[in-house]
């Protein structure tokens, strides 16, 4: 049995059409589809599947974005694989992560070809991209404000745009983030007033803009790029050098590599997970080892 796990609502809106495409052109297969109709649905569809889902025969195929795929797999048990078909509007998992076209995929399910991935894990939560506070979670933020102009941009499959337009506003924010970062031997570090700071699992956030260059998925580290706030001039300097592809010889923007951590802020913090906004006060994460069919 193939358990397709679809978001209609995402980015693109192509999740229906991409699960008819499959069921037409393998009609031979046994297929049950449970599509998410309502904001972080995902835990009680991945229950609904679980509850007839059998390990040796059946698989798991999600379609949706990033934010799908993040919060299907807080709920997928690490040992069980899964397939993936994006249908975001920024994709920075299908960026990072050289992923099959759809008979390429539906080969790889049949024959049980599956690769290792790290994710990034937590009691609460899954990072398959990034999580970030700062500058771009006050973009996911707004993003999630401007629903309809966010819905027509999608329609004009040009839904990316947004994310380099609110961009522009923030980077003139005077907001900045403090934090408390523990690392693998109990040692801690005090960042404070950062226009920037991103935990990467990935080489892309913010749908394709080049975070930090090594970052892999399939590395099991923790990537950290920071930036301090100066002034507004510099944070523009900032993302020029992101945008520019200049951060590994950048004086002002900082890496760090961890192997497990703990974020802890002073107050509840408003962060963007995988393009999704949320506020945590604090979150350990360490790398986990995922199956995808590929």
């Amino acid at each position: 049995m193939l358990f397709i796990l679809g978001n209609p609502n995402a980015g693109d809106k192509r999740s229906q059409q991409k699960i008819n495409e499959i069921k037409e052109t393998y009609p031979q297969l046994e297929i049950k589809v449970f599509l998410t109709s309502a904001k972080d649905q995902e835990k009680e569809v991945v229950q609904a599947i679980l509850e007839q889902y059998q390990d040796e025969l059946d698989q798991l195929l999600i379609i949706g974005g990033d934010g799908t795929l993040s919060k299907v797999l807080r709920y997928w048990p690490a040992q069980f694989p899964f397939a993936y078909l994006p249908s975001g509007t920024g994709n920075d998992f299908e960026k990072g992560y050289s992923l099959p076209q759809i008979s390429d995929l539906m080969r790889a399910i049949e024959h049980q070809s599956t690769a290792e991935i790290t994710v990034l894990h937590s009691e609460d939560w899954v990072v398959v991209n990034s999580l970030g506070a700062g500058f771009d979670a006050r973009v996911i933020e707004q993003s999630d404000k401007m629903t309809v102009l966010k819905k027509f941009l999608n329609q004009l499959h040009i839904g990316w745009l947004l994310y380099p337009i609110l961009g522009i506003f923030s980077m003139f924010s005077r907001k900045t983030v403090s934090l408390t970062l523990t690392d693998e031997k109990g040692q801690e570090y005090q960042y404070k007033h950062l226009f920037l700071f991103v935990l990467a699992n990935n080489r892309f956030f913010g749908g394709g803009i080049l975070i930090w260059p090594d970052s892999s998925i399939t590395k099991s580290q923790i990537d950290m790029v920071y930036s301090p706030y100066k002034s507004i001039f510099r944070n523009i300097l900032c993302l020029l050098q992101l945008l520019f592809h200049r951060q590994a010889t950048s004086r002002i923007i900082h890496h760090q590599v961890f192997h497990t951590l703990k974020i802890t802020f002073p107050d509840e913090e408003g962060v963007q997970i995988d393009g999704e906004f949320v506020k945590i006060k604090e979150i350990q994460l360490k790398p986990q080892l995922r199956k995808i069919y590929r």
